[in-house]
């Protein structure tokens, strides 16, 4: 049976998960890298693994130049335990040059430029959840 605290937590996590592809698409990299524990861990899809103060500068130093839109779906949050919780979602990334003065709408590409599995372990904190790792792994190529 599902608990109030089960429940909470899934809340609360989804919420998080839908706060960083916000944050990620509106450049606001200082909110999303507070969004990760300081000892979190980043698997990007490229295979590189960043720890730590790595992690958080990965984020913090994302492109002004690209605005990105995170399309994420079939959200899975799993409580794991008391305070703990693992996420798995598919993700779609749009990307796009963005420059000072730019008007929108902007021209949509043809396909997205990513399309993978997000795995995320959370964690909560005195100042509530956080990620402490997140995987972004590959399933399919854009469209030549």
């Amino acid at each position: 049976m599902t608990t109030i605290d089960d429940l909470a937590c899934k809340i609360e996590c989804s919420d998080l998960l839908v706060r960083l592809c916000s944050a990620l698409d509106e450049g606001r990299n200082q909110d999303a890298a507070g969004m990760f524990t300081v000892d979190a861990c980043i698997h990007t899809p490229g295979g590189e693994v960043l720890e730590g103060s790595a992690a958080h500068g990965f984020l913090e130093r994302r492109p002004a130049s690209i605005a990105t839109r995170h399309i994420m779906s079939n959200l899975l949050v799993t409580p794991t335990g008391v305070g703990a919780a693992t996420a798995t979602a598919y993700i779609l990334v749009y990307r796009v040059p963005r420059s000072e003065g730019d008007t929108l709408p902007r021209v949509l590409p043809g396909t997205p430029q990513a399309a993978g599995d997000w795995s995320i372990d959370l964690t909560k904190t005195a100042s509530g959840w956080k990620i402490s790792r997140y995987a972004a792994s590959p399933v399919l190529e854009p469209a030549k």
